[in-house]
């Protein structure tokens, strides 16, 4: 392990990838069952790009981009602005 990070800073990382993961598996379940119409934009395999970029945010900062859903649940399921 990296010296300098916190461990518990570092699972919060790992639990956040976990959720958005978990997430991605239902929505993509539910959408194969045909309980969700229309269509749906995975994001599976990208939970750390959205997870790292979330944990970098200040309180002031401000993204947008295609894969926003998996961005807002990233930010939502850590709690983080920062």
């Amino acid at each position: 392990m990296s010296k300098g990070y916190d461990p518990k800073w570092l699972l919060g990382l790992y639990r956040t990838m976990v959720k958005i993961r978990e997430f991605e598996e239902r929505v993509k379940f539910l959408f194969l069952e045909g309980v969700m119409p229309g269509t749906i934009h995975q994001c599976q395999g990208q939970e750390a790009c959205a997870t790292g970029v979330c944990a970098a945010l200040g309180p002031d900062d401000v993204i947008t981009g295609p894969t926003g859903p998996t961005v807002t649940a990233s930010q939502r399921v850590s709690g983080s602005t920062r």
